[in-house]
């Protein structure tokens, strides 16, 4: 199913998103999924990281 998400932001926003998205070679609508996606991804990474350095703090195998 395809959704459509609309977003409300200020003129000089949505122009600069379209350079960035035009200096990469995409289309605005792509290059939002590919920073979102980038964003989603590098948080989720972040939160493995953190998960790792808790499970090692509690086997005592961590930086005090």
């Amino acid at each position: 199913m395809n959704r459509q998400l609309k977003i409300d932001m200020p003129d000089e926003m949505h122009a600069e998103l379209e350079r960035h998205a035009a200096a990469a070679g995409m289309s605005l609508e792509a290059y939002l999924v590919d920073v979102l996606i980038a964003r989603i991804s590098r948080e989720e990474s972040l939160r493995q990281e953190n998960a790792g350095k808790a499970e090692e703090t509690q086997l005592g195998e961590g930086p005090p």
